[in-house]
This record gives C-alpha cells, sequence and structure tokens, in this order.
C-alpha cells in the first residue's frame, strides 16, 4: 500500500511539473513496471483516434480555408488575409522579449499574459511558433505548449492557405467546364498528398507527447503521456542509485534479478516496436521526397514535350 502511495504521489507530481521527476522504481514486486505497462496501454489504444480526426482538420484547413489555424494559445485568429493572422497570432502568443528586434518593434507579453507565472511552459512559447524544441522537447505539454506545438505543425506544412481552390469547386457546373481549373486543384491535392505524409510524421511525434487526458484516457494514464512512460522505464534504474543496492543486497536473490531482466527485454521489445513504426514514417518520408522530385521531373519533361521540343531524358 505504501509504494502505491509512493507511486500515485509521484504521479501527481509529474503532473504538475509535466516531467518526469528523477526515478523511483520498486525494485520489490515491480508495481511501477506494471503500472507503467498499463498506462502505456491505454494511451497507445487512444492515440490513433485522436490523431486521426485532427489530420482531416489539418487538410480541410489547407486546402478550403482561409487563415483558420488552432488559435493563439487558445484564441482563434481569422480574417481576409493568412498572412496577416500569422503575423498578428505570432505577436499575441508567440512574440520574444529576448530578441532585440522583435522587442523594439512589438509588445513582447504574450507568454506572461496566458501562463500565470507557469515558467516551465514559458521557456518552449517564445518563438514556438516557428522553433522545433516546443515540439520534440517536452515529455507531457501542458496546454498552451500543446497549442503551440500544432501551430508549429501547421506553420511548416500549410502557412498561409488560400481559398481559391475552395472557389473552384463551388460552383461544380463552372469548375466541370474549366480545364485550367481542374488542372490546377487536381495539382494542389497531389502536393496535398504529399505534405500529408510529413503531417502524418509530425502528427506522431506530436502524438506522443499529448497527456492522457487529452487523448480521453483515464486513471493513471490521463496523468501521463507515452513518451513519459518511455523515459521512465529507459532511466528508472541507472538514474537511481538505489538500483545498485538492490542488485548487491543479500536479500536480492537469483528469481528477483531474473524478473528484473525479463522486465527490462519487455521494455526493449516494446522499444523495438517503437523505432520500427518510426522506420516507416521516416521511409514515407523519403518515399514522399522522391515522389515530389519525380513529379517535378515529369512535369517539367511534359512542358518541353507540349513545346515540341521533346522530352529531356536524364
Amino acid at each position: 500500500m505504501q509504494t502505491m502511495q509512493k507511486f500515485l504521489g509521484t504521479l501527481a507530481i509529474v503532473a504538475c511539473a509535466c516531467y518526469l521527476s528523477p526515478a523511483h522504481a520498486d525494485y520489490t514486486n515491480q508495481t511501477e513496471f506494471s503500472a507503467n505497462g498499463s498506462i502505456a496501454q491505454s494511451l497507445e489504444s487512444s492515440l490513433n483516434a485522436y490523431l486521426m480526426p485532427k489530420e482531416v482538420q489539418q487538410i480541410g484547413n489547407s486546402v478550403y480555408n482561409v487563415g483558420q489555424d488552432y488559435g493563439a494559445l487558445g484564441q482563434e485568429l481569422t480574417s481576409s488575409t493568412p498572412q496577416m493572422d500569422f503575423v498578428t497570432k505570432h505577436i499575441s502568443g508567440y512574440c520574444s522579449p529576448n530578441i532585440s528586434t522583435e522587442q523594439k518593434f512589438f509588445t513582447c507579453n504574450g507568454q506572461s499574459a496566458n501562463l500565470n507565472n507557469d515558467s516551465v511552459s514559458a521557456q518552449f512559447l517564445e518563438m514556438g511558433d516557428i522553433r522545433t524544441s516546443v515540439l520534440l522537447e517536452p515529455t507531457m505539454y501542458t496546454q498552451v505548449i500543446d497549442i503551440a506545438a500544432q501551430n508549429f505543425i501547421r506553420n511548416i506544412t500549410m502557412p498561409f492557405p488560400s481559398s481559391m481552390y475552395a472557389n473552384f469547386i463551388s460552383n461544380p457546373t463552372t469548375f466541370g467546364k474549366n480545364t485550367t481549373q481542374r488542372k490546377a486543384y487536381a495539382s494542389y491535392m497531389a502536393n496535398q498528398a504529399l505534405l500529408g505524409v510529413a503531417r502524418y510524421a509530425m502528427d506522431e511525434m506530436y502524438g506522443m507527447r499529448v497527456q492522457g487526458s487529452t487523448l480521453g484516457a483515464s486513471g493513471n494514464a490521463s496523468s501521463q503521456s507515452i513518451l513519459n512512460v518511455m523515459d521512465n522505464e529507459a532511466s528508472r534504474r541507472f538514474t537511481d542509485p538505489n538500483y545498485a543496492t538492490f542488485l548487491t543486497a543479500a536479500t536480492t536473490d537469483q528469481v528477483a534479478l531474473l524478473r528484473e531482466l525479463a522486465a527490462m527485454q519487455a521494455f526493449e521489445l516494446w522499444m523495438q516496436y517503437q523505432n520500427y513504426r518510426q522506420n516507416e514514417r521516416i521511409a514515407a518520408l523519403l518515399s514522399a521526397m522522391l515522389a515530389s522530385n519525380v513529379n517535378t521531373k515529369i512535369a517539367s519533361d511534359s512542358a518541353y514535350a507540349v513545346s515540341g521540343q521533346g522530352a529531356i531524358i536524364l
């Protein structure tokens, strides 16, 4: 009971700080290992259901909307120009007082106005809409970092969406008769397919750090992320000096050591599976890059052929 209370108490600390405290493993009966496994199972089962609608939202924003985005720290911004939305959102949420040129031209108070003295989140939010670390450094997002990470992905994959293509298909009769519009729309959607690979890869990076309560998980999983569990299992032995004591204690028998090795092997298998999934995403990104280059070559050759010069084969 004391061990479980200690574990739940540590989870409460994690939920507040959003980073795992130093390792606190239970080496007697592997209570923590079992709990981490249950948490990971719950989070992984909820992740895809959370990310798939978000992917559809991203595509819709990119193809059909003007200036629609995830908001600046919770405040949705829309106008007639996506570029102005970007600048306004940046100033209100991510302008950096530590960069003299920004401070000179803008009032950079976006962080302090939204964080209630949350210094842990504040360090990520300066320039957080264009800075990679806001996506990759946290092991679990707070609410405002979550929004910043989504905005970072949006700014890479769909910075300034245009209503032009939505206007094309708003009049099906005209669109059906306009060859130029149909070709432009088909080309744009094909490019969106290539960008979709990048969105998917970045959404997976984002999803590993989303708090369980956001994914719909309950119980202990609600205050953890998948990366939290990975970080905890990867470090809870080596970074805890008590582990050496456990290994050398006269009361530690062979069965306990075998159980410990089996637990580490189980975690290694899970990490290998995660690595396999990551390698798939890397392969998909490389495939998209190849497809983009080849399609550019095909378009260039087609232009030569249409002009009567013939295609150039390299």
